[in-house]
């Protein structure tokens, strides 16, 4: 039995251990700063019943950055404008992938197939996969 996994479709995603928001209730601009002191690991993730190895083939052929774990920990502060009356919100978080993907799973009759023996496939099994890497920061975005 031999697997091999294709990739459909890959996007950017933001994994966020934290959250904080500011808001502005007076008439002029302010400066919103976000701080925070939380620890949160993201790994590797595959969803799709088959127990196969994505590791090596995500790395070699979504981002060279991905990692089977990574932790983030804050203490980074950012600082954002927040406009009269207004709000922003910061995430603190990893950059990932959201990956789709389908397993090919083929098996073999008789001998290997370089030895006249007859492959077919057995089944397609879809799957998704959330990918960390190791680039961690603040995203502000309004609220």
């Amino acid at each position: 039995m031999t697997t091999k996994p294709v990739i459909n479709s890959v996007r950017p995603d933001f994994l966020v251990s934290e959250e904080r928001v500011v808001v502005n209730s007076t008439d002029r601009e302010i400066t919103g700063s976000f701080t925070s002191s939380v620890s949160k690991t993201f790994s590797l993730t595959f969803s799709g019943g088959s127990g196969v190895s994505l590791f090596g083939f995500l790395n070699a052929n979504v981002s060279a950055s991905i990692t089977q774990s990574t932790t983030t920990t804050t203490g980074v502060t950012a600082t954002a404008p927040v406009p009269p009356r207004g709000r922003v919100i910061g995430q603190y978080g990893v950059e990932a992938y959201a990956v789709d993907l389908t397993i090919h799973r083929y098996i073999s009759y008789l001998a290997l197939p370089e030895n006249g023996g007859i492959c077919y496939e057995e089944r397609q099994i879809p799957g998704t996969s959330i990918a960390p890497t190791h680039y961690t920061g603040w995203r502000v975005i309004p609220g």
